[in-house]
Parts: structure tokens; sequence; C-alpha cells
């Protein structure tokens, strides 16, 4: 079981109240976090990766279709099963994938 510190505790207070002022705003009644809520406002949501469009050519130019696919665990046989990108295909992966690939 997780021992939750006074920050953890702030935030969920935190997130309780800005879930009434929601509730208020929308013309709901106000009511408390239900279990779940609570839960779940005490682990922060994920960052989201920065995300950088590259080309298909760009891809086939520099590493090549099989190294893409190890780096970014997309499917090695994508192009033998029928996917037939163009050059100018954009296809956005993350940061730390196009510093491994680049």
């Amino acid at each position: 079981m997780k021992t939750y510190n006074e920050e953890d505790l702030r935030l969920a207070f935190k997130a309780g109240v800005e879930w009434g002022v929601w509730n208020a705003k929308d013309n709901y009644f106000d009511e408390p976090l239900t279990e779940n809520e609570y839960i779940e406002s005490l682990n922060p949501e994920p960052k989201q990766q920065e995300k950088i469009p590259i080309t298909y050519g760009q891809i086939k130019a520099v590493c090549g279709w099989s190294k893409f696919c190890d780096v970014t665990g997309s499917n090695p046989y994508a192009i033998n099963e029928g996917w037939n990108p163009s050059d100018t295909e954009i296809i956005a992966i993350t940061k730390e994938q196009y510093n491994k690939l680049f």
C-alpha cells in the first residue's frame, strides 16, 4: 500500500476544489469526489513527450526502415503487408527516438 505525503494530499484537495468549481460553473450541484476520483487525483498525469515529425523519405535516407522499427517499435513488416507510404508521408516520433535515429 502506498503512503501519501502532505503534497499528495494537497493535490487531492485541490482536485476536489476544482471539481466543485467545474460543477458549479456548469450548473450542477457541488458533489464530493468519489473514491476512485480521489485516488486518481493523487497521481498526476504523465507528461506527454514532444513529438517530432519526420518523413518516410528521411527514414529511408538516414537509417532505413528496419532500424526505425527497432527504435520505435513499429511493425517491420508493414511495407510487405501492403502499406505503401510516399516519401513525403509524415510520421511523428518522440524526441528520444529521434536522437537515437539521427
